[in-house]
């Protein structure tokens, strides 16, 4: 039969001291890395092309206003639809 070896305060202390160490060099790292590399990235938003993507397509920003506002107060998670072509 196989017996558990039994751990020491001392071996958990020092697993915890490691783990601990190991975690903050890779933070460390982490840091670094986006320091160096992503901190000085920056994204140019165009408020048309924003909206173009959020707008349907087949719906100008004045019909999906329109839909917007016309809808029930039950039907708020209903889809908009195209305007029919009349």
């Amino acid at each position: 039969m196989t017996r558990a070896i039994p751990f020491s305060r001392a071996a958990d202390r020092r697993l915890l001291r490691q783990l601990t160490v190991a975690v903050l060099l890779k933070l460390l790292v982490l840091i670094a890395l986006w320091w160096f590399f992503v901190r000085e990235q920056r994204v140019a938003v165009d408020a048309a092309a924003v909206a173009a993507q959020q707008v349907p397509s087949g719906l100008t920003t004045d019909a999906a206003t329109d839909a917007a506002t016309d809808a029930a107060p039950s039907a708020a998670g209903t889809m908009l639809s195209k305007p029919s072509k009349e």
